[in-house]
């Protein structure tokens, strides 16, 4: 009844965890140590993280035994039914001859492992099994004790024979986490509002902790001061003020000229419906003859206080980390947004034409569910960005005074511990206390009966304002069939937008 919840947390135990480990940069410092004939040398260390280790979960008692816990256990004695995560650190320590040969730190750095004639590996390169944290552990996943236990054994642990699990005991309180409900990411739509027709993307890399990024792409009427009369398309990028006119967009992306953007755009000349909605969008962008103007035309509408002479650079940046990031965020990934560019642009003109019809925001085709293993892999990501920068403010700290004694002592154990805790006990869902948007997700399994707890934690949640009077979301959707339960929802406020997982 609950695999969506076992199976979602088992990958997060199994591949999640390593793949989030495996993404973080290694951490660099140079350091000073006394060489041959009262000299100093330079060394560069450079601290990867590692194969990562799971046990099922056990308790270090106060006289220092250590006992496996079981959940009834953890409900008696007011505390986490969780396991400890280890973790190997690669060391890797590399000799500078001349550090003044590098340009930058950075270079240096690329340098030195890319050049393995520099390489010295002293001491123990790979220091073994450093405990990084606890992760809480569902109750019935594949590290729990209660996994494959016959109904009399369960009975003899303190537990209900028929024990469904899917949640977790924190504290000693049973929580649950309510899968949320979402907009697909990485996928175009084209809405109406008002009388603006525009195509939106929530871009966001698959293997990667960044945050969403969101395009809109408009047809609207241009501002009153503008000479033109005719609709125009134009763009919203992150950190810019004004909307784009599209032509500049694709200047600045490197489009040679316009009748390559047209060909883009248009499948054939003779189109005269869709030439005509683009010769309007050129005549928006007369004046932008060559990339350098586009990008400088975009950084002078920046959000942020930025010289002159920072325009263009900072213009670049945007384009290549904040504009479709999920197509890439590298130079080379120029000419893949060009085209997809002109898809967008395709659609929304086909759309304005009506040859197609607009994107419907409640069919169940164009939404995702976020189930416990991805909600809490997400926390997961945020607090080991954490780590990584205590670790770094440690060494800060440690290497100019020569007090780094050793390389586990950097590791905080707790940050990790305390943030899953945090999360799964308040429901609210933000390892950063002060940026928290939402609130709710992890709730109190409820007991009042057998049918009532399996219930809960088949329950789905649609984060919008309860107060809002909209009708539409609320509204049961033909392609929610076999996946929505059409009738367990409860009555007011609530009403359609929490659901439940359906049984069959």
């Amino acid at each position: 009844l609950v695999r969506h919840q076992l199976d979602s947390f088992n990958d997060f135990l199994l591949n999640g965890i390593q793949k989030v480990v495996t993404n973080v940069h290694p951490i660099n410092y140079i350091f000073e140590t006394p060489g041959p004939n009262n000299t100093i040398e330079k060394r560069m260390v450079s601290l990867k993280l590692g194969q990562i280790y799971l046990t099922k979960p056990y308790i270090e008692e106060a006289d220092g035994s250590i006992t496996d816990i079981y959940p009834n256990m953890c409900r008696l004695r007011g505390i986490t039914y969780a396991s400890p995560l280890f973790i190997d650190i690669i060391k890797t320590e590399y000799s500078i001859e001349k550090i003044e040969q590098y340009e930058s730190k950075d270079e240096m750095i690329e340098t030195l492992i890319n050049n393995k004639e520099h390489l010295i590996i002293s001491g123990e390169p790979q220091i073994k099994k450093i405990l990084f944290g606890k992760i809480p552990i569902m109750i019935n996943c594949c590290m729990c004790h209660l996994k494959n236990l016959t109904k009399s054994e369960l009975e003899t642990l303190g537990e209900n024979g028929d024990e469904i699990g899917g949640y977790f005991i924190v504290n000693g309180g049973e929580k649950v986490v309510v899968a949320q409900e979402r907009m697909t990411s990485n996928q175009v739509y084209i809405f109406e509002k008002a009388d603006t027709i525009t195509a939106e993307i929530r871009s966001i890399p698959e293997e990667n902790s960044r945050l969403l990024s969101t395009i809109y792409i408009k047809y609207l009427s241009p501002p009153k001061r503008n000479v033109l009369r005719n609709k125009v398309i134009r763009v919203t990028l992150p950190y810019i003020k004004a909307d784009i006119p599209i032509f500049i967009l694709f200047r600045a992306l490197g489009a040679k000229n316009e009748k390559e953007i047209v060909d883009l755009i248009t499948e054939s000349y003779d189109d005269l419906q869709m030439m005509e909605i683009i010769s309007n969008c050129l005549e928006d962008c007369t004046v932008i003859v060559n990339r350098e103007h586009a990008l400088d035309f975009i950084g002078r509408r920046a959000t942020a206080n930025i010289s002159k002479d920072q325009y263009i650079q900072f213009a670049e940046n945007i384009i290549n980390n904040e504009f479709l990031p999920h197509i890439g965020t590298l130079n080379l990934s120029l000419n893949k947004k060009i085209y997809y560019l002109g898809h967008i642009v395709n659609k929304l003109i086909n759309t304005i034409l009506g040859r197609r019809n607009f994107d419907d925001r409640d069919h169940y085709g164009n939404k995702r569910i976020d189930v416990t293993g991805s909600l809490v892999s997400a926390i997961f990501k945020q607090s080991l960005q954490k780590v990584i920068k205590e670790v770094k403010t440690q060494i800060d700290k440690k290497v100019p005074d020569k007090k780094m004694s050793s390389i586990t002592a950097l590791f905080d154990s707790n940050i990790i511990t305390k943030d899953l805790k945090y999360c799964l006990s308040t429901g609210n869902w933000s390892a950063n206390r002060k940026f928290n948007n939402k609130t709710g997700v992890a709730q109190v399994l409820n007991r009042l009966s057998y049918v009532a707890a399996v219930s809960h934690v088949k329950k789905l949640t649609t984060p919008i304002g309860k107060d809002g009077k909209l009708a539409k979301p609320r509204q049961l959707h033909n392609t929610q069939w076999g996946m929505v339960c059409p009738s367990e929802t409860p009555e007011g406020h609530a009403c359609g937008l929490v659901k439940n997982f359906a049984l069959l």
